[in-house]
């Protein structure tokens, strides 16, 4: 039997056995000690979620639940995945009457989820978040009556080969024999062009675009990002960015996160404090908020989960090998504070491009300037997902569950069913990003030539806000927000 499951079943034992003798119920004295390997690695996932997921208070106990009753209901991980998705109903959102791990017209999880194979994010992404891709590195949908690319990635072989956002798709077919991709595609000045893509790897950045704009008499800063890759990747991108923004003055900053799902909190967080003037510095950016199981030090399950540091190294505590038990899950040591990047100063509006696809910390950069800064939504609806997550390995699994909740320095963090945006706009895929003839630049460009900085939702701009949340739920397109800062109480 695999270690972590052995290591499971010793801690179940050492629960039952310390507490034999408390008057408080005790919660595993239900749990089988033994088991098939699929029994085993359901009771895990139950067990992790009663210990771990943000609502553990809304589950049942280990009995009413029954995790084993799914393990002759299909083949692994289909079994898990049911599991799963039950077990994560039973908390409902009070403003919807759906379940908070739910969104309308779909059925299965919007958050939480689990995942087979080594990826650290466990995403089947077209580029990984250490910017890593493997593929051709592009992305197409139907606009209007044609087929468009949505984006591509800097260096993939989609680049390489010249192709570009907006660029209309006439013909394309793959050889099952080499890999390749043959496109006839429509260039924006009329010209047909023939391209050969070669399925490859590759390493890309996910700034899609940076420009400084002139737009009557003012210079706007234009930055389109597709994901919060590691920070170490992110930040030395973004200074060259934001010097070129402080040496040309800008006053008015476009952020265009229409395809960003999230990804790490703490590039999140660099992009913030690249944003954000020194006058904020030293104050609150955002919390995270476990449940009051992990911020007592209680969830003991945890001690199943190897602690390692920045450098991937096993961490030593008082002669032992720490856990995630050892981590301090309290709110002020999760507390995160703007501490300035780079030199410019003095925005006095960002503007965001969102849609659907703008999810997790995506969502958070936003929600955590808006005390602070003029912040107006170009767009439609966000995804809506202010929780995260940090890896949980279950057997030969990587489970995500929804474990923290982020919240502004206002307090504000239930955007559950995203923000709206301020002026409605379509994804105008006829043009490349940055383009002024773009619908969603088109009118934050007239927004900022106006001078206008209306806060809230426009209800006669409005488009109809959500993308079908059956789209949406692929795991192609898994929000991500992940905390990879855990740290440690002492």
């Amino acid at each position: 039997m695999v270690k972590s499951i052995t290591k499971l079943c010793c801690l179940i034992a050492f629960i039952c056995a310390c507490k034999k003798d408390d008057p408080i119920p005790d919660p595993y004295a239900d749990v089988p000690k033994t088991g098939t390997r699929t029994e085993l690695t359901l009771d895990s996932i139950y067990l992790y979620a009663h210990e771990t997921w943000l609502w553990n208070d809304a589950l049942p106990d280990y009995l009413t639940f029954n995790p084993r009753k799914f393990a002759n209901d299909g083949t692994t991980p289909a079994v898990y995945e049911k599991e799963l998705s039950e077990l994560l109903k039973y908390k409902v959102n009070p403003a919807t009457g759906l379940p908070y791990e739910y969104a309308a017209l779909q059925d299965n999880l919007k958050y939480s989820f689990l995942d087979e194979g080594n990826s650290e994010t466990g995403m089947l992404a077209q580029l990984s978040l250490t910017g890593y891709g493997d593929g051709y590195g592009f992305d197409a949908a139907q606009y209007m009556d044609a087929l468009r690319v949505k984006y591509v990635y800097p260096e993939s072989p989609a680049a390489l080969a010249n192709l570009h956002r907006g660029d209309k798709i006439i013909a394309m077919g793959t050889s099952s024999v080499d890999n390749h991709l043959n496109m006839t595609v429509e260039k924006g000045d009329g010209s047909i062009i023939n391209l050969n893509l070669l399925e490859s790897s590759y390493t890309s950045s996910t700034i899609f675009k940076t420009k400084i704009i002139t737009s009557g008499a003012n210079s706007v800063g234009y930055l389109s990002i597709g994901q919060f890759v590691t920070k170490d990747i992110l930040q030395p991108e973004l200074e060259p960015i934001f010097q070129q923004f402080s040496t040309n003055n800008i006053r008015h900053l476009i952020v265009d996160l229409r395809y960003n799902s999230g990804g790490y909190v703490s590039s999140a967080e660099c992009l913030a404090n690249f944003i954000s003037p020194s006058n904020i510095s030293g104050k609150v950016m955002y919390t995270e908020h476990f449940n009051d199981q992990m911020q007592q030090g209680k969830a003991l399950i945890l001690q199943n989960q190897p602690y390692y540091n920045a450098a991937g190294e096993q961490v030593t505590i008082n002669g032992r090998l720490a856990t995630y038990l050892d981590v301090d899950y309290t709110v002020a040591n999760n507390t995160y504070k703007f501490a300035k990047e780079g030199r410019l100063e003095d925005l006095e509006h960002v503007y965001f491009i969102v849609s659907g696809q703008t999810a997790s910390a995506a969502e958070m950069l936003i929600n955590c300037l808006k005390p602070y800064l003029p912040v107006t939504l170009i767009g439609t609806t966000t995804y809506g997902k202010p929780v995260g997550f940090f890896t949980v390995h279950i057997d030969q699994y990587n489970l995500y569950l929804s474990s923290f909740q982020i919240k502004n320095a206002a307090h504000e963090g239930d955007y559950f069913e995203g923000f709206d945006a301020t002026i409605g706009a379509k994804d105008d895929l006829r043009y490349d990003f940055g383009d002024p003839r773009e619908e969603c630049l088109a009118k934050t460009l007239e927004l900022i030539n106006k001078g206008i900085s209306t806060l809230g939702s426009s209800k006669n701009n409005h488009l109809p806000p959500k993308l079908s949340a059956k789209r949406m739920s692929l795991k192609s397109y898994m929000p991500k927000m992940i905390e990879d800062r855990m740290k440690l109480k002492n």
